[in-house]
């Protein structure tokens, strides 16, 4: 069972983004990754937990062979480039871009008047994979929200929204990020963990059980 909280990332960035980088698999990444990143789970191989500033922006730039997921948890996030152009994203909101075997150019801008806060997660590209495209999804509130699925179908990113006592059991390899609440992870080889908010967990054949209303980020495979 691995465990992170953001107590042990620091903080990193590029352009006007701050973020703490959880995950950075080493199948996608050569270089300049942090010691203290996890491998990701299935086709995931980036996870940030990011913020900018009023005003500040990624700046416009490429990507190819990835599907970018951004979930919006603060704040508003502006989208440019060649996907979508001028789409504004509230908070609950997701974007998710696929990059196809074209690609796609962007700038995320946070046009509010503070501090924004978004995760994005990558997840590698299936080859067969043809064009690039972008869809909005509004998840907040509902007790269970999707947000990816990989073609092959072996990588499911959802949300999921768990009352107090509310329990669920993952026998497969699954990464779980606490967006806000309290929970409890078991599994059969180490002592029960508490994870609150901004804590992530990758690990098989675990039991979450919440300690109050929580709002979890679930990749599995």
């Amino acid at each position: 069972m691995d465990i992170l909280s953001s107590n042990d990332i620091d903080i990193t960035g590029f352009a006007g983004v701050r973020e703490r980088v959880y995950v950075m698999d080493r199948r996608r990444f050569t270089h300049g990754v942090a010691e203290h990143a996890l491998p990701g789970v299935g086709s995931l191989c980036y996870l940030a937990d990011a913020h900018m500033r009023a005003g500040g922006q990624t700046g416009m730039h490429a990507h190819q062979g990835v599907t970018i997921v951004s979930i919006l948890l603060n704040g508003t996030l502006l989208h440019r480039g060649s996907l979508g152009d001028g789409g504004l994203l509230h908070a609950g909101d997701v974007q998710v871009q696929r990059a196809g075997k074209q690609g796609f150019q962007h700038n995320e801008i946070n046009p509010g008047p503070g501090m924004n806060r978004f995760l994005q997660l990558w997840f590698t590209a299936e080859d067969n994979q043809d064009s690039a495209g972008l869809v909005t999804l509004h998840p907040a509130g509902t007790p269970s929200s999707r947000l990816y699925e990989a073609d092959s179908g072996d990588t499911v990113c959802q949300i999921r929204l768990l009352e107090a006592a509310q329990t669920l059991a993952f026998e497969t390899l699954t990464l779980l990020f606490v967006i806000d609440g309290k929970v409890r992870i078991a599994d059969t080889q180490h002592e029960p963990r508490i994870l609150d908010s901004a804590a992530l967990c990758r690990a098989a054949g675990i039991r979450v059980t919440a300690s109050c209303r929580s709002r979890l980020l679930i990749v599995s495979t």
